[in-house]
């Protein structure tokens, strides 16, 4: 008895490369992180006013959302909107699946390095 993949060789190959795209962003992110923690550090420690420091991690963050967060939403969601209208449940799933896969990935990475970095300041 054969059997039938969930998935057709068209859909493996989106799939992989959405897989590669958000693995590449989360280096890519999980760098920025660290790059933003440090320079926050940094104004912290050569005593800047709270409220430079403060805004600067604000204007950072915003920036990183912008092109870690939005970004990538742009394409993903068309993708998912067009599988949907499509009837192409399964695959629609799956990229929601990866993007959230992606986002959690990118809120603990956040909590992680904001709690390594806590002690610095």
């Amino acid at each position: 008895m054969k059997r039938q993949s969930l998935f057709g060789q068209g859909a493996i190959g989106t799939i992989g490369s959405y897989s590669s795209f958000f693995a590449f962003l989360l280096i890519a992110s999980i760098l920025a992180y660290r790059q933003i923690f440090d320079l926050v550090i940094d104004f912290a420690q050569r005593g800047l006013p709270n409220l430079l420091v403060d805004l600067a991690f604000v204007v950072m963050m915003v920036i990183f959302v912008g092109i870690f967060i939005a970004v990538p939403a742009i394409p993903t969601t068309k993708q998912i909107t067009a599988n949907f209208k499509e009837k192409n449940r399964r695959m629609a799933w799956m990229l929601i699946f990866l993007t959230c896969i992606y986002e959690f990935a990118l809120f603990f990475q956040l909590v992680y390095l904001y709690l390594d970095n806590v002690g610095k300041l």
